[in-house]
């Protein structure tokens, strides 16, 4: 009897272990998973904060192109109400009755017609000119290496940017501009002469007039096509790796000119 329970308190003793060897592990087990399923709950998390971005982003882009079509239209609208006015007038158009008249004797009306012919409602208006030309007022002589040319007499210069003082021109607004330069050298003289945006070289002339005939001149002209930023520079100057010699000509039969004028927006 006394074996019996022995034996019973020495099998109640291992199955304790064992069961507290299982429930230790599948405590560990749950923790693990615990552990997995926060990371999860985590990334659902920043995945959701991503699609609301991107729908957010998808509805600001849709209603851009949206806002896009409709000016579209109504642009290509006014362009036809325009053309239409254009070919029948601003108070007449086809099928009208006979016996209604237009009315032309008045010339406010007039103008304010001939405004909206021209301009329609939301049709965008061409921006001020921007435009420079300027030459030489007398030869350059002894030129040299970079030296600076300042064309001192100014014939066009719409929009104010040129500084005939400096000799160059600042852009008063962002776009694409052409520049070009027309230079007569001197004979039997080498001449090399940059376009510079800022300090930046854009364009180049290279006139080699040593051992022409003593009556012959030429002039050689550079242009070129740039971006320029509002209070961006162009300005001439001769090189400072390539020398230059003797003079260059200017006078009223062959002016050696600087010139320039936007052409676009950026």
């Amino acid at each position: 009897m006394r074996f019996d329970i022995l034996f019973i308190s020495f099998v109640f003793i291992v199955w304790s272990v064992k069961a507290k060897e299982t429930d230790s592990d599948l405590y560990i087990r749950l923790l693990k998973l615990e552990k997995l399923f926060q990371r999860q709950e985590i990334k659902m998390k920043d995945l959701t904060v991503t699609v609301d971005q991107q729908q957010r982003e998808i509805t600001r882009l849709n209603q851009i192109i949206d806002s896009r079509i409709r000016n579209d239209e109504s642009i290509h609208m006014n362009v036809v109400n325009v053309r239409e006015k254009s070919q029948y007038g601003a108070d007449t158009f086809p099928n009208r009755s006979d016996t209604i008249k237009p009315i032309t004797n008045n010339p406010e009306r007039q103008i304010i017609r001939s405004n909206r012919l021209l301009v329609g409602e939301n049709i965008p208006v061409q921006p001020s000119t921007i435009a420079f030309y300027a030459f030489l007022s007398k030869n350059e002589e002894n030129i040299g290496t970079h030296h600076g040319l300042v064309f001192d007499d100014v014939i066009t210069n719409y929009g104010s940017g040129y500084n005939k003082h400096i000799g160059a021109f600042v852009a008063p607004q962002s776009g694409v501009y052409v520049l070009t330069l027309t230079i007569f050298p001197g004979r039997g003289t080498l001449t090399a002469v940059h376009i510079l945006r800022n300090s930046d070289v854009v364009g180049d002339i290279f006139a080699d007039m040593r051992g022409t005939n003593v009556e012959t001149l030429s002039g050689s002209t550079g242009i070129v096509v740039v971006t320029m930023n509002k209070g961006d520079s162009a300005s001439v100057r001769t090189s400072s790796t390539h020398p230059s010699t003797g003079m260059i000509f200017s006078d009223p039969n062959m002016k050696t000119s600087f010139a320039g004028w936007k052409i676009g927006d950026l």
